[in-house]
């Protein structure tokens, strides 16, 4: 079985120099039509992480897990225009691994949505990055 599988990125990660490099290795925009074109016309696959911004800052204290979808609706419209299949997959355990050090005034979050990309500091073990 030949899967072609593709991470989605996103958008900013394509227009940011040093970043740029990481999506040239094989991952795609998160846009709706550059999901469609990968999975319609190529037959890949598209991993997404789900929760996306909203996850980093949900699981600020570090020792609770969250998954942050509750208003995530468009891949579920998609898989059921185009009928697809979805998997909705989430790493347990990363918010033990690394905690994320985020300000208390919500200033990081409005940043990184304005932005569309994460702007947060985490620490792991040991207070080590």
């Amino acid at each position: 079985m030949n899967i072609k599988f593709v991470g989605g990125m996103a958008s900013v990660v394509f227009s940011t120099p040093g970043l740029r490099s990481i999506g040239s290795i094989g991952g795609i925009d998160v846009g709706k039509k550059s999901v469609q074109r990968a999975i319609v016309k190529e037959g890949k696959t598209v991993g997404i992480v789900s929760d996306g911004i909203s996850g980093c800052f949900a699981a600020a204290n570090g020792t609770d897990e969250y998954l942050a979808i509750e208003d995530k609706k468009g891949i579920s419209k998609m898989a059921l225009r185009l009928g697809l299949n979805i998997a909705v997959v989430h790493w347990f355990g990363n918010s033990v691994c690394l905690e994320p050090k985020v300000d208390g005034f919500g200033m990081l979050k409005a940043l990184s949505r304005a932005l569309k990309m994460s702007i947060f500091f985490f620490t792991g073990r040991f207070y080590l990055p």
